[in-house]
């Protein structure tokens, strides 16, 4: 494994090293995006994973491999700490897995078991073994971790866990002991496929080394809970895939955020409702889950009826857990359907923001980002215009290569992510992007410096890093970095992605269920 990861950290830098520029041509094409999101979507959500494919094992051919002899050698120690038998329970960039708790100095790992971990009893089938969920926890900065299993179950397979660490607040002795719980949440797929609720499972712990780090989940009741999707939903309410933005927070809460749609196994309208926000609050040793559902406040298109946002909800907490936001990247029903002037720059895919400030008891929408303002004058000058009006300039917040936010010490939400420009304004055709067609045959979503025909000008559009935040009134920027590559596709065999050096060796077909 340590060979797959210099490989992988050598390939980073020669990307790095060879920024793409001078070598795309001219013009830009526009491309529809939906069909790349779907299929990065059909990847994050199917029971059935896909066979990884082998990386060669010979040299790379081709200018990537030329790594500059004076690079710096890397001085990055790093020690496994577990395995898994299946990469995909990684796969969600939003998926919080690793935690670290301030209040017990401590951080732990929520993942699918190693090869190696023998859980008591030993789950049955290959499917069940796949879906033992196991913690691993240190508090001396990784020196040392400790493991624990914290899901077993024959018939409710678990996957995509995320989790942390709870604290009771008696006594408050900043010790990892047995007043920690250990918890873990995320989807469901039963032996016949396809995805029948949630799990929410959480562990008394011990001090370490001792009784309480064991191989058997926890069997007080309560403390392994599935939940169905289905009516009547049980006691967390309607609710898919709780395997976003995992948060414990001062309050004694810890939140779980999924996705409330009314048939999530559906091949072509899941029919998407907004964020569910499951919180659970413990109670006599266990945790109840209740569910907040939050709209997507989208505009729904015209020609069919299907909300123009994607399903993929964020939510981010102040520490106290007052304060909280969550939000989609979509068009806003309201304030993003402007049909003339400079305001037709808010009509693109961009935040939909609620806000709380009683701890989630009411919600409210924010005003959207404007912008038209001058503050954001170095977005619009690093995106390319619409097919139509060249002028006219609609930012597209990248969700292909992540959006991801946090809150500050003064509760504003802070979102970062990068931008690229959409093609046509118009909400009901509002998925398009530009493209960029590489002379290796390679796609990619920025120039990375190209020469404009139009104007003779060599034109910087680049991935540039931004941290947009606010506090629901206002809005600014700040330019946090620019990259010279970008993120390959999500889906083997596309674009910079002709194998995935992640996943090996190859398993055999029934262990990557």
């Amino acid at each position: 494994m340590k060979k797959r990861l210099l490989l992988g950290t050598a390939l980073l830098a020669a990307i790095s090293a060879f920024p793409q520029s001078a070598r795309f041509i001219k013009q830009p094409s526009a491309v529809e995006a939906t069909e790349k999101f779907a299929s990065k979507y059909r990847t994050m959500n199917t029971s059935i994973e896909n066979t990884p494919t082998q990386i060669p094992t010979g040299p790379v051919s081709g200018p990537i491999a030329m790594r500059p002899s004076s690079a710096p050698t890397s001085t990055i120690s790093w020690n496994a700490i577990s395995g898994s038998m299946n990469i995909y329970g990684m796969l969600v960039a939003t998926s919080r897995p690793l935690q670290y708790n301030d209040e017990l100095h401590a951080v732990s790992f929520v993942h699918r078991k190693s090869a190696t971990y023998q859980p008591v009893p030993f789950p049955t089938p290959v499917g069940a073994e796949t879906g033992a969920i196991v913690g691993m926890v240190t508090a001396d900065w990784g020196t040392n971790w400790d493991s624990t299993c914290i899901w077993n179950d024959n018939i409710n397979w678990a996957r995509y866990p995320q989790g942390g660490l709870y604290k009771q607040s008696s006594p408050m002795n900043h010790q990892l002991d047995d007043s920690v719980y250990i918890i873990a949440t995320g989807p469901i797929t039963p032996n016949a496929g396809g995805w029948t609720g949630n799990y929410f499972a959480s562990k008394k712990l011990d001090n370490p080394g001792g009784l309480g780090w064991d191989a058997t989940a926890s069997t007080a009741p309560g403390a392994q809970q599935f939940i169905a999707n289905t009516a009547p939903f049980g006691p967390a309410g309607r609710v898919d895939f709780a395997r976003l933005d995992f948060t414990s927070t001062d309050d004694g809460v810890v939140r779980s955020l999924g996705m409330v749609a009314l048939n999530i196994n559906s091949a072509t309208n899941i029919g998407y409702v907004g964020g569910g926000i499951v919180k659970g609050t413990f109670n006599s040793g266990v945790f109840t889950w209740s569910t907040d559902t939050v709209k997507h406040a989208a505009h729904i298109s015209g020609a069919n009826g299907i909300a123009n946002v994607f399903s993929t909800p964020h939510m981010a907490w102040n520490e106290k857990g007052t304060v909280g936001y969550l939000w989609h990247i979509g068009v806003n029903a309201v304030t993003g359907t402007n049909t003339s002037g400079p305001a037709r720059s808010n009509n693109g895919l961009q935040p939909i923001v609620w806000k709380t400030t009683n701890s989630g008891a009411s919600w409210g929408l924010v005003n959207n980002i404007d912008f038209t303002q001058p503050a954001f004058a170095h977005v619009m000058n690093h995106i390319l215009g619409t097919n139509r009006d060249s002028l006219l300039k609609v930012p597209f917040f990248n969700v292909s290569e992540g959006v991801d936010g946090i809150v500050d010490s003064l509760d504003r939400l802070h979102i970062f992510t990068t931008i690229v420009g959409t093609t046509n304004s118009h909400p009901d055709s509002i998925f398009g992007t530009w493209s960029f067609n590489n002379a290796d045959g390679e796609t990619y979503s920025f120039a990375h410096g190209y020469t404009d025909d139009r104007t003779g000008k060599v034109v910087g559009i680049k991935p540039f890093l931004y941290d947009f935040y606010g506090d629901g009134l206002t809005w600014n920027v700040t330019l946090v970095d620019s990259m010279g590559s970008e993120a390959p596709s999500s889906t083997q065999g596309q674009d910079g992605y002709n194998a995935n050096p992640w996943m090996q060796p190859v398993e055999p077909a029934e262990l990557i269920k």
